[in-house]
């Protein structure tokens, strides 16, 4: 039982915990930078957009934008439209405006313009 006690001991002394911790820091540095910064400027065009609500409910719509973003994370296309209208719908119920939260919800949204290709039509038809 003192071999074990032994290799815990050193497992968890300060030198090797060190080591451990500066071996991680720079990934750990670099996972947070870009979300940090994503987040701030995610919060200052919030403050935009919604500069004429009381400044207690843009808190509430900067939480909106933030909980839009966790969810480009970890969804796209239609999954992600879903979150959305769900999360909408859970602030709108709380009494946050609907025309502010289409906003915000836009800032997350890319609108992908349709683009017709004129080889796939056949025949003598014409694009006036």
């Amino acid at each position: 039982m003192s071999a074990r006690e032994d290799k815990y001991r050193e497992k968890i002394s300060g030198e090797v915990r060190k080591r451990l911790y500066d071996e991680q820091k720079d990934l750990m540095v670099a996972n947070i930078t870009q979300p940090t910064k994503d987040l701030v400027k995610i919060e200052l065009q919030v403050k935009e957009i919604c500069n004429t609500t009381p400044l207690l409910h843009q808190y509430y719509y900067i939480i909106f934008a933030k909980e839009c973003y966790s969810k480009t994370l970890s969804h796209s296309g239609e999954t992600l439209t879903d979150e959305f209208v769900i999360l909408e719908e859970k602030w709108r119920l709380r009494g946050l405006s609907h025309a502010f939260l289409e906003k915000i919800k836009e800032m997350f949204i890319k609108i992908e313009c349709f683009k017709l290709d004129i080889s796939l039509l056949d025949g003598n038809h014409r694009l006036c």
